[in-house]
């Protein structure tokens, strides 16, 4: 395999998308690239820094979606849940802010999260989650393993970070008016888990009960562990 170019990859004028979904969804990119450093993951290789898509734009191509028929947005990014955090210190949104600002738009019945990388749930965002009626109590958090071995190993967040998220998110979200679903993704053969550390991935799943839960084969890339 052979990269041609930089790793810069522009936002892309939305009349010149293409949507394969059905009519009534569609997937609202808010961000492109990455700024972790994942030892399994060849991302941002190819897709570059971090970079929140300009507020403006997103507004007016969830407007011009949801004027097309689109009533979900999914949302989004390498790391959908950092959205903002680039903008500098005069420019406070963030992705908190976004979601109270596509709940306004008429059409749009429902608000998806995917992609959340397991850090920057900050109180507002937690709190627009459980509050802002639009937004489904659905959030994607992959989390790729709970051994703190391979977790270090992956150069991803400890296992007691993780699960206090986890614990929070359930926390503020669920009453006994709603619940929430949380979906994931986990690596099982990352180099250097051993037996015991698959068992204990194993443990957790069977205590945590995702309600999705994907495990995938570790898969070595060019520039990856």
């Amino acid at each position: 395999r052979v990269l041609v170019g930089g790793p810069t990859v522009p936002f892309r004028p939305e009349s010149l998308r293409t949507r394969l979904t059905p009519k009534h969804t569609a997937f609202l990119r808010v961000a492109e690239g990455c700024d972790h450093a994942c030892t399994f993951c060849a991302i941002p290789g190819f897709r570059g820094k971090f970079r929140s898509k300009p507020w403006d734009d997103l507004i007016l191509e969830a407007q011009h979606l949801a004027d097309s028929g689109v009533r979900e947005l999914n949302l989004i990014a390498e790391d959908t849940n950092q959205y903002g955090t680039d903008f500098g210190s005069k420019d406070k949104r963030r992705l908190d802010d976004l979601l109270y600002a596509l709940a306004e738009i008429d059409g749009i019945k429902w608000i998806r999260l995917l992609y959340c990388y397991p850090s920057y749930f900050s109180e507002n965002l937690v709190k627009a989650i459980a509050d802002i009626p639009k937004v489904v109590k659905y959030i994607d958090i992959p989390l790729q393993h709970i051994s703190d071995k391979v977790l270090k190993a992956m150069n991803r967040p400890s296992k007691d970070h993780t699960l206090k998220i986890l614990q929070r998110l359930r926390a503020q979200v669920e009453t006994s008016e709603q619940s929430l679903t949380l979906r994931t993704t986990f690596i099982s053969g990352f180099p250097g888990e051993t037996a015991a550390d698959h068992r204990e991935l194993v443990d957790f799943l069977k205590e945590f009960k995702f309600v999705r839960a994907g495990v995938f084969s570790y898969s070595a890339e060019e520039g990856t562990a």
